[in-house]
């Protein structure tokens, strides 16, 4: 019998830094018509920001970071409704990008493009996130050096999982390599993805040894070790008959189907009776 899959290992990304590219190579968002207010509050926070810059006199760069903020409110807008939640929430996303754009517009810097890169990444927007990562990894300040190491690693990181969503594994492995190669302590959850990739690539010793390099990584937080030893990452090595200290072994994974199956079963006969 074949084991069903566990959910994926959710792994959590570290905070964001980014980086630039012309905001015309950028393709426009798609505006959720169903959110009528999108228009007039981007107007709206738009003409306060320009009465404020001119009222204190702000430069660009502090110009800059007042549309920063308002990406950031966009960003954490929970709706208390649940009639139309999905779209509310998809129109915040929308609003932060239209707000890290005018940041770049009038002060390109590493984290604008890098915090816009992960939006477009959440709302699935592809080629836009990748576009944006890509300049993050690029970006070189006045002197030629690439500033902000640690956010380098990230945007190879996030890169990497946009090529992940999109099967393109050996993209997706040459990047989870870079982010490795350039700060392997502060992106030590990238070993937990790349071991997926491996997985997903029929590598499954090269995964096991990501896998251990996870769990013995001192800034992964004990919790999330215990999420990765019941991940699809561990049940897929256990099938594999790889040993990995710190998994669950082949028999945890088989009572949880048989759990499941217990769980479930009632419920698909009551679906059955119910549609004759």
């Amino acid at each position: 019998m074949v084991i069903l899959r566990l959910l994926p290992f959710l792994l959590f990304p570290p905070a964001y830094a980014g980086v630039p590219l012309s905001t015309s190579a950028v393709a426009p968002i798609e505006v959720d018509s169903r959110e009528s207010k999108f228009e007039s509050d981007i107007a709206e926070a738009e003409r306060q920001i320009n009465e404020l810059a001119r009222k204190n006199r702000l430069s660009n760069v502090e110009k800059a970071g007042l549309y920063r903020e308002e990406a950031k409110k966009a960003l954490s807008f929970k709706d208390t409704k649940q009639i139309n939640k999905f779209s509310k929430l998809m129109s915040s996303k929308e609003k932060a990008i239209v707000f890290f754009t005018k940041e770049i517009e009038l002060d390109p810097n590493p984290q604008a493009y890098h915090l816009r890169g992960v939006t477009y990444k959440e709302l699935h927007q592809f080629e836009n996130a990748k576009k944006d990562f890509t300049t993050a990894i690029e970006f070189k300040d006045q002197t030629g050096k690439y500033p902000f190491e640690y956010s380098r690693a990230e945007a190879y990181r996030l890169r990497g999982m946009v090529y992940k969503a999109e099967k393109d594994y050996p993209k997706a492995l040459a990047d989870l390599n870079a982010a490795i190669d350039l700060n392997p302590r502060d992106v030590a959850y990238s070993y937990g993805d790349r071991c997926d990739i491996y997985l997903k690539m029929g590598r499954p010793q090269e995964a096991a040894k990501d896998a251990e390099t996870f769990f013995q990584a001192p800034v992964i937080s004990k919790r999330d070790k215990e999420a990765f030893s019941k991940s699809g990452q561990c049940q897929a090595l256990a099938e594999a008959g790889v040993t990995v200290e710190g998994c669950k072994d082949l028999e945890y994974f088989k009572e949880w189907e048989r759990d499941f199956l217990k769980r479930t079963t009632p419920l698909q006969k009551a679906d059955k009776n119910g549609g004759n």
